[in-house]
Order: C-alpha cells, then sequence, then structure tokens
C-alpha cells in the first residue's frame, strides 16, 4: 500500500471580488414562453374540440 505523506499539502485559496455587474437576475426570464405556451393549449384544445371525434350516424 501507499505510505501516507508526512505533512499534508497546504493550498492558498485566493478571495476575489464577485463580478456583480454582467450576472443576470435569476428568476425574471422573458414572460413570452409562457404565453406562448398558453395561446398554443388553447389553440390545440380548440382544435380537438371542433375537429376532434366525428361519429357516423
Amino acid at each position: 500500500m501507499a505510505q501516507w505523506p508526512e505533512e499534508p499539502a497546504q493550498i492558498t485559496i485566493l478571495d476575489e471580488d464577485v463580478p456583480l455587474a454582467p450576472l443576470p437576475k435569476t428568476g425574471e426570464g422573458p414572460r413570452s414562453y409562457y404565453l406562448a405556451a398558453v395561446i398554443s393549449s388553447l389553440l390545440s384544445g380548440l382544435y380537438i374540440a371542433l375537429h376532434g371525434r366525428k361519429r357516423d350516424s
């Protein structure tokens, strides 16, 4: 088996400033996707309701 090192390696982590300017705001995306999904669902439901099952009499 491998031997344990005598002393653990020292790692220095630098504390840098966080770039705040170019970061996007979370949770504030474009709402046009939701509007497109609602309109698509309504049109699909209307099409199915009008042209759905055709029963033979």
